[in-house]
């Protein structure tokens, strides 16, 4: 059903409707497994998006092609996606989708710098209850994966007091603190402001 949808958005040529249904494809793919295969439907979403210039959309194709890149054999591509993701989301204010976006980060960085990764992910927490947001696709498991990971490091105290810096985390300073990453180095060891 969505290929034939794709076959009709081609042709009416219609690149807003085909990358939709590319973005549908591609968290079928993700949902099946095949990280791979989804960041190559959400990178041609991505560029669809582009063209009518819809913002918003090309910034949930951004974050979906973050994830499946984060999931599958290229984490390290992701830091892009997710740094134009955040950009956009964060110009329309939109917690709940801000919110992906910081667990998105959480799960590229936890390996250099677990204890900013946990406030993110705090962050992000925080973010959802505000909106009453829930989860979406797999974004639990990988949450649990990336608190699995933190905990490994970090002690339990140590990892409790990260959760609650972040959860107290003024937006700005956790769009600030994620942005603070340099892929290949651990993000800069800066106080959050108003800590």
């Amino acid at each position: 059903m969505i290929a034939q949808g794709l076959d009709v958005a081609r042709k009416l040529d219609d690149p807003g409707l085909r990358a939709k249904m590319l973005g549908i494809l591609g968290d079928a793919a993700l949902a099946e497994g095949d990280a791979d295969k989804a960041v190559t439907l959400y990178e041609q979403a991505t560029s669809l998006h582009r063209i009518p210039a819809n913002r918003f959309n090309l910034g949930v194709s951004l974050g979906w092609l973050s994830i499946a890149l984060l999931e599958g054999s290229h984490p390290h591509e992701a830091e892009p996606s997710l740094r134009e993701a955040l950009e956009i989301f964060c110009g329309f204010r939109n917690d709940w989708e801000i919110s992906f976006i910081l667990d998105g980060f959480a799960d590229l960085i936890a390996d250099d710098d677990a204890e900013t990764a946990v406030k993110l992910l705090a962050k992000a927490d925080a973010l959802r209850e505000q909106t009453r947001g829930p989860l979406l696709g797999n974004a639990e498991d990988r949450i649990r994966q990336v608190t699995a990971r933190t905990s490994a490091v970090l002690e339990t105290s140590h990892w409790q007091q990260a959760w609650d810096q972040g959860h107290d985390l003024s937006l700005d300073d956790a769009v600030d603190l994620a942005l603070s990453f340099e892929p290949g180095r651990a993000a800069r060891k800066t106080s959050p402001r108003g800590a």
